[in-house]
């Protein structure tokens, strides 16, 4: 192989290797953690409380869970069954599936 196709190949592979960086650093687009939890929530038989929502979404904090829960709280789609770590939760029947 001649130097200046190694020379090329080298190049290619080094702004592959950069592209492939930068992609990496690409953010979800907003809303997609929100989804998640919503999507996690749906999927829920009965009862459930933080934690079953934190082992359905391990890239999703809590801070983010708990709001999820307190808008849909607000908004009578559940209701709280009691308080701190194991608070339950259940969903009402003005419950909406997330589109």
């Amino acid at each position: 192989m001649k130097k200046s196709n190694q020379r090329s190949l080298t190049q290619k592979a080094v702004q592959a290797s950069e592209f492939e960086e930068r992609m990496g650093q690409i953010k979800a687009p907003r809303g997609e953690k929100t989804s998640l939890v919503e999507a996690a929530i749906a999927r829920q038989p009965g009862d459930f409380s933080v934690s079953d929502l934190q082992k359905e979404c391990p890239g999703v904090g809590v801070d983010l869970i708990r709001q999820v829960l307190k808008r849909q709280k607000k908004a009578a789609q559940l209701v709280c069954l009691g308080r701190g770590m194991a608070a339950k939760w259940r969903k009402t029947s003005k419950w909406v599936l997330p589109i």
